[in-house]
């Protein structure tokens, strides 16, 4: 990260079913705590979910998504991708 302060950390992804769940770490750490992956309806339709405020400080890190826990189709998701951006809030 360039600058410190609080990100919205966007996923664009596709899961056939809910219930599946991730979350990111940052040199080991968790830094958003677990995020439930909405239902899309299938694989080839897109959708997104926002982790909003997840601080972080300048610096380089080594990011790491973990996918914590598999959805109802027996799959978590397929990520597209991640955008992180300025909180505005």
């Amino acid at each position: 990260m360039k600058e410190s302060g609080d990100y919205d950390v966007q996923f664009v992804l596709s899961a056939p079913s809910k219930g599946g769940v991730i979350h990111l770490d940052f040199n080991g750490k968790d830094a958003t705590g677990p995020i439930a992956v909405p239902n899309t309806g299938s694989f080839q339709t897109l959708g997104s979910v926002v982790k909003k405020k997840v601080p972080l400080k300048a610096g380089k890190y080594v990011m790491k998504m973990v996918m914590d826990a598999n959805g109802k189709s027996g799959y978590v998701a397929d990520i597209d991708s991640i955008e992180f951006t300025r909180s505005s809030e």
